[in-house]
């Protein structure tokens, strides 16, 4: 659902993708993995269990006042929350249920997808409650408007990447021949060119 495969070939590591002779999910190293799921908005990497985590706290008043003091006395702490904010404003679920539905086993795909959403929720309750803030980055306005200013011309960028993936799987299922071989290969090229795109308005590759 991702453009992992695109991204293990561009030439812009200095390691390959996987460790030597890996096929296989523990093989795969981190920075094309996080790349590929910035490239579809989700930025999971960034903020997934951080809802779970601080769900039991912000309930309890006495904790959330801790949690409170630790994010404007500690810098650590708070760098940490501010990240994690980041990336959830970043996170568009929306987007990312198009690059979902590239996936074969869509049923079961759709309960991966349910869960990652209600832990995107219980993360931007448990950040607002620790900032104090009603909206995800109301106190850095500028940031929140540059993000929803440069959204305009990514989320088509990211609606073109779809339809190119898709386009590209289902070339590489047709029998191989000289034809289809250029096709598979302009596709490619055009996808290398939506990735870019996509991580220049974004600003980050992961």
């Amino acid at each position: 659902m991702t453009p992992i495969s695109e991204i293990e070939q561009l030439p812009i590591g200095s390691r390959p993708a996987r460790r030597k002779g890996g096929g296989q999910l523990k093989d795969l190293r981190a920075i094309p993995w996080v790349f590929s799921w910035t490239q579809a908005r989700c930025l999971v990497p960034a903020w997934f269990g951080l809802g779970t985590a601080l769900t039991s706290m912000v309930d309890d008043p006495e904790s959330l006042e801790r949690l409170r003091t630790m994010y404007r006395e500690w810098t650590f702490f708070r760098v940490t929350i501010d990240n994690a904010e980041l990336a959830l404003a970043k996170t568009d679920l929306q987007i990312a249920e198009c690059y979902a539905n590239l996936a074969r086993d869509t049923a079961e795909l759709m309960k991966i997808g349910a869960f990652v959403a209600e832990e995107y929720e219980r993360s931007v309750r448990g950040v607002l409650a620790v900032t104090g803030n009603d909206e995800l980055l109301s106190g850095t306005a500028w940031l929140r408007e540059s993000i929803r200013v440069r959204n305009r011309y990514i989320d088509p960028l990211n609606l073109i990447q779809v339809e190119l993936l898709r386009r590209l799987r289902k070339c590489q299922e047709e029998e191989a021949n000289e034809a289809a071989a250029a096709r598979e290969e302009e596709l490619r090229h055009l996808t290398r060119l939506s990735i870019a795109g996509i991580a220049s308005g974004m600003r980050t590759s992961g």
